[in-house]
């Protein structure tokens, strides 16, 4: 989060490749076994986890590496948030198209006092705020668990979750269409034929 700019070495914005490409990649890899470990009546979730900055972000689909325009790491990981954000809603949508025993669910812990902040202006000029002001991890760790095992959750699926609710957001509103266009574009950086099949 906020890291200076960075490329892996598969050529991907280091934020980017981190919080989306590499969780879009590993749910593609593994969709057949969750899947076969799923049932109906108990179908195997995947969690994304999200973060309120999707809120602000924006996909550049046609500058995705920052490389024409000035980086701002906030901004790169905002895009990369919604991103997540994003492929979490669609990949529901493709498990119940498909009958896949696999549902998807993207959380916001909310905000929590962890090393994520080492690096920040905040955590080194005062970070004893931090405790105040934002969760600690464990309480953090709540909603995700919730999402992860909990039979209260069953119906949040394809949904945004914060505080262990079903919340809204400018993103999560009519974004059918930018959910397929960043999947068809991921499927092509990444260049993946069939979603699911290794």
């Amino acid at each position: 989060m906020y890291v200076p700019y960075a490329v892996t070495s598969e050529g991907y914005e280091s934020q980017f490749a981190t919080n989306y490409l590499g969780h879009f990649l590993l749910t593609h890899l593994l969709l057949n076994q969750l899947d076969a470990t799923g049932t109906e009546d108990a179908p195997a979730r995947v969690v994304h986890i999200s973060s309120v900055a999707h809120e602000l972000g924006v996909i550049n689909f046609k500058d995705i590496n920052f490389e024409k325009e000035h980086y701002v790491a906030f901004k790169a990981y905002a895009q990369s948030k919604l991103a997540q954000l994003l492929f979490g809603l669609y990949l529901n949508d493709i498990a119940k198209e498909r009958k896949f025993n696999v549902r998807s669910y993207v959380v916001h812990p909310g905000i929590v006092n962890t090393e994520i902040f080492n690096d920040t202006i905040i955590k080194k000029t005062s970070p004893f705020l931090l405790g105040l002001w934002f969760k600690p991890p464990d309480k953090g760790a709540v909603p995700v668990v919730f999402c992860a095992i909990s039979s209260q959750a069953k119906d949040l699926d394809g949904c945004y979750v914060s505080n262990c609710l079903k919340k809204e957001t400018r993103a999560t509103k009519n974004s059918e269409d930018l959910q397929q266009e960043l999947f068809d574009f991921t499927m092509d950086l990444l260049k993946i034929k069939k979603f699911g099949k290794s």
